[in-house]
């Protein structure tokens, strides 16, 4: 921008901030000054209080304060942030929002072979390694000082230092967090004119529009967007999927006229769906982008109904309706047997007997992950850790690099037992919150011209989630009890007590299917490439499309390795491609 300059805090440093403060207000009167910009509130509270600025804000940012003489100091918010990518050597600092701003400043652009081998087989606990070498990222709920050659990192936020929240009546907690809700509602209305949300048919989206509807201005529509399954989709779920979330959406709109639903089934996009262009907007590859596409369809939608703003309530699971799953291991701790044979008995889309569900779900996930290897294998023989299935990853190039005895030390390599502690839930839950979403989330605000913000990921909501008690979150047998009582009156019956989980890629096999031919042909000329072949399985690949199923198959070890391993191993190949600027396959 033509005559663009940083802000200029109050002790001189010089202020870079991409994302926003919630109650600003509040955070003026506590600094005595009025509330001008973000950028200039934040200046002034790290003036203010140094390094436990960070802890006092509430909001969703990443920062870059350079003081003169002094370096650079980066901070980025926990749960979710806008990216910081960095360089930093013996001669300078480079500091960008994407990688390629580091690549314009000189760096090489050799991509990191180990990044690329974590992504390859789901493996993204590491929160600082950069896509290219000499590169690195800011982790989460951190703050990172740098001087040429020289770094300290201070982590300010610990997602389990959260207060324990105890009330005298369970009335209290719903109000509690119906409050905060609406205070996140608010700040999230405050910047937007032509407010968009991206709508399910499940409970965290509808209840963040119940909280946004009534705070609209006269005359002002709330527009949402909805991805729906091609028609051609044959329908197979396992019972506690949903497929097909539209008919839920148009029963949820019907009650609220200020609501203007829009749907989208992605015809003609899969895995790849301009994903050249999220290269170019990103400049990195996390595997899991492959599952985003189908996000395509409500960011277009949102962008061509002219809105400004793209709210939606991606970290709902892990606040306002998580389901408490690690209540299996600990109702069997501490002897809490009526509410375990409750919750064993409704478990959605269970029908094994109670004694094959309690050691499933309450004695498995006790034991050392190499005996549940074990178990697990003598019982489904083709099933293996969820990182194998999906990592289409040369096993010799595995090896060399060691990728796969770095994903078991990070706790990465992991298989399908839920998580034995709130503890252990709430460690996964923060590593997978960040997990590089955020640089896709950038990556499509730039392809679509707006911007995005997640309501439920409000910090003092987080946080006042994460104190909460597990019987908030499953009692008596009911899952996401929270959430089923936030909803009483303000969402339909049968979405508010539907039990099922939605597949939001229900139909990858009638996307793959017809394509099959074409990724076979690009699978061969990957194989022709000694770079790519010594990293792809192209052997494997080959044969998850070669020996292809008529119907959507159901289990794991089936799926898995078509829609996941196959789409995340092109989308490598095709990032490797981008960067070394080869046009041979």
């Amino acid at each position: 921008m033509v005559g663009w300059q940083p802000v200029v805090a109050l002790d001189g440093s010089r202020v870079l901030f991409d994302g926003w403060l919630d109650d600003r207000e509040d955070l003026a009167r506590a600094l005595n000054i009025p509330a001008t910009s973000d950028a200039e509130l934040y200046g002034a509270a790290v003036a203010r209080w140094g390094d436990e600025a960070d802890a006092r804000l509430a909001g969703h940012y990443a920062a870059a304060i350079v003081r003169p003489g002094e370096g650079v100091r980066l901070s980025r918010t926990p749960w979710t942030a806008p990216p910081i990518h960095y360089a930093n050597d013996d001669v300078r600092v480079v500091v960008a929002s994407v990688p390629r701003v580091l690549l314009g400043a000189g760096v090489p652009a050799d991509l990191d072979q180990l990044k690329l081998a974590d992504s390859l087989i789901g493996n993204l606990h590491d929160e600082e390694r950069g896509w290219y070498r000499g590169t690195a990222r800011v982790p989460q709920g951190s703050i990172v000082h740098l001087l040429p050659g020289a770094r300290r990192i201070v982590r300010w936020y610990d997602p389990h230092a959260a207060k324990a929240v105890r009330f005298a009546h369970d009335d209290e907690y719903v109000e509690a967090a119906r409050e905060l809700l609406g205070r996140a509602a608010d700040n999230a209305l405050a910047a937007v004119s032509r407010p968009a949300i991206a709508l399910s048919g499940g409970l965290d989206s509808a209840l963040v529009a119940t909280e946004l509807l009534p705070r609209l201005r006269r005359g002002q529509k709330l527009r949402s967007f909805t991805f729906r399954p091609l028609t051609t989709w044959d329908g197979r779920l396992n019972p506690d999927e949903m497929g097909d979330e539209g008919p839920l959406v148009e029963a949820f709109a019907a009650l609220y006229p200020s609501l203007e639903p829009g749907f989208s089934r992605n015809e003609g996009g899969g895995f790849d769906t301009q994903l050249r262009d999220m290269f170019l907007a990103m400049g990195a590859a996390p595997g899991h982008m492959a599952n985003y596409y189908i996000y395509h369809g409500v960011w277009r939608g949102a962008r061509d109904a002219g809105c400004d703003w793209l709210l939606d309530a991606t970290l709902g699971n892990q606040t306002i309706s998580n389901d408490g799953r690690w209540s299996y291991v600990e109702d069997l701790l501490r002897l809490h047997w009526g509410q375990l044979r409750q919750t064993l008995a409704r478990r959605r889309g269970d029908s094994r007997p109670l004694w094959r569900k309690l050691a499933s779900l309450s004695l498995m996930p006790l034991l050392p992950t190499g005996w549940r290897e074990t178990l697990r294998q003598l019982s489904h023989p083709r099933r293996r850790p969820i990182s194998a299935m999906i990592g289409m990853i040369a096993p010799e190039f595995a090896e060399a690099i060691g990728s796969v005895p770095r994903a078991r030390a990070m706790g990465a390599w992991r298989d399908a037992t839920f998580p034995r502690t709130r503890r252990e839930s709430v460690a996964l839950d923060y590593i997978y919150s960040d997990y590089e979403t955020s640089d896709i989330h950038q990556g499509f605000e730039q392809v679509y011209g707006l911007r995005r913000r997640d309501v439920t990921a409000y910090r003092p909501l987080v946080d006042f989630c994460l104190g909460l008690p597990t019987r908030q979150f499953v009692s008596g047998g009911e899952e996401r009890w929270l959430a089923k009582r936030l909803a009483l009156g303000r969402l339909p019956e049968p979405q508010r007590l539907n039990r099922r989980y939605g597949r939001h890629d229900s139909d990858w096999h009638a996307r793959l299917g017809p394509r099959r031919a074409e990724l076979l042909a690009e699978i061969g000329r990957i194989a022709a490439v000694p770079e790519l072949a010594r990293i792809l399985d192209t052997d494997r690949m080959r044969r998850a499309l070669e020996d292809w199923p008529s119907e959507t198959p159901l289990a794991p070890e089936e799926w898995m390795p078509r829609e996941l391993g196959v789409p995340r191993a092109l989308i490598a190949a095709r990032f490797v491609q981008f960067v070394t600027g080869r046009n041979d396959l």
